[in-house]
């Protein structure tokens, strides 16, 4: 048996917050300033070493996840980029002036979009 869903009755979508953390800065304001520039944002690979001549990458600059956490935590983890997307969700909320409460909290969402996202911490054995 199948089940048709419903169309839901509000389709209205709000959008009052926005961040970036983009090889040309760690946070929006940083990215626009520097694209207005024109200036770009892929530099020499820096966060590992590699043996290959493709070593031009997109990082985020300045990125350290212990602006947003503790020690322990960001060495457990060893996932920066979970922790950096949390901090671009917590600019865009702050952005917003969105008071998150049980009213609004599970309206709430963070629309999240990236490339490649971390993959460097994948430990190989």
């Amino acid at each position: 048996m199948t089940r048709k869903l419903k169309t839901p009755r509000n389709r209205r979508v709000f959008i009052v917050g926005y961040a970036a953390a983009t090889p040309l800065g760690k946070t929006f304001d940083k990215t626009w300033e520097r694209a207005v520039k024109g200036e770009a944002g892929f530099r020499k690979l820096t966060r590992c070493r590699t043996d290959s001549r493709a070593n031009v990458v997109g990082e985020i600059p300045d990125w350290d996840p212990l602006g947003f956490m503790g020690k322990k935590e960001a060495r457990d983890w060893n996932a920066g980029y979970i922790f950096l997307t949390m901090a671009v969700c917590k600019e865009a909320l702050s952005h917003a002036g969105l008071e998150i409460d049980d009213h609004t909290g599970p309206r709430t969402a963070c629309l999240i979009g990236s490339a490649l996202n971390g993959t460097d911490a994948y430990a190989l054995p």
